[in-house]
């Protein structure tokens, strides 16, 4: 979100020198166009680093959520518990 927040301000302030340089009618073309290079530039990191913390958080939510779905160590224990006495059960009979 940084990346994002200084893209907006370096595009902001580029932007304003290709307005003044039109106003003063210097404008010059290569100028504007290098600078609409780097704006652009800013606006892909910024993109790429989005992308990537979408990635990076979907990553944590799906192996949270795989290991909140998986039964806990003592819930192990009393199942095979349970199915011992079952089975300990169907034996006595």
């Amino acid at each position: 979100m940084v990346i994002n927040l200084f893209s907006h301000s370096k595009a902001r302030n580029l932007y304003n020198h290709t307005l003044g340089e039109i106003i003063m009618e210097k404008y010059d073309k290569e100028k504007a166009d290098k600078r609409a290079i780097i704006v652009e530039r800013y606006n892909k990191s910024s993109l790429y680093s989005y992308l990537i913390g979408v990635i990076c958080f979907l990553i944590f939510f799906l192996t949270n959520l795989t290991q909140l779905n998986k039964p806990k160590a003592s819930e192990n224990n009393k199942i095979q518990i349970i199915e011992n006495q079952i089975i300990e059960k169907k034996l006595d009979r």
